[in-house]
C-alpha cells in the first residue's frame, strides 16, 4: 500500500514537472510567436498608413502648387493689363502734349 502511495506521489511530481516544462517553454514560445506576428502586422499597417498620409500630403501639395501658379498667372495678367493701360495713358499723354504743342505753334505763327 505504501508503494502505491509513493508511486502516486512520484507520478504527481513527475506530471507536475512535465506540465511546468510544457507551460514554461512550449506555451510561452507560442505566446512569443503570436506577439511577434502581431507586432509585424502592426508594422505593416503602420507603413501602409504612413504611405497613405504621404500620398495625401503630396496630392495636397500638388493642388496648392497648381492654385499658386494660377494665382501668379492671374496677377501677372493683371500686371500686364496695368502696364498696357499705363503705356496707353503715357502714349496718350504724349500725343496730347504733341497736339497741344502743334496747336500752340500754329496759333503763334
Amino acid at each position: 500500500m505504501t508503494t502505491v502511495i509513493i508511486s502516486a506521489v512520484i507520478g504527481i511530481l513527475i506530471g507536475g514537472i512535465v506540465g511546468y516544462v510544457l507551460f514554461r517553454y512550449v506555451i510561452t514560445g507560442k505566446y512569443k510567436q503570436m506577439i511577434e506576428a502581431a507586432n509585424n502586422e502592426a508594422e505593416v499597417i503602420k507603413e501602409k498608413k504612413l504611405l497613405e498620409v504621404k500620398e495625401k500630403f503630396l496630392n495636397k501639395k500638388s493642388e496648392l502648387e497648381k492654385r499658386f501658379s494660377r494665382e501668379i498667372r492671374k496677377s501677372s495678367r493683371a500686371r500686364t493689363g496695368l502696364s498696357s493701360v499705363r503705356f496707353r495713358s503715357i502714349r496718350g499723354r504724349r500725343n496730347w502734349e504733341d497736339a497741344s504743342r502743334r496747336l500752340s505753334r500754329t496759333n503763334s505763327v
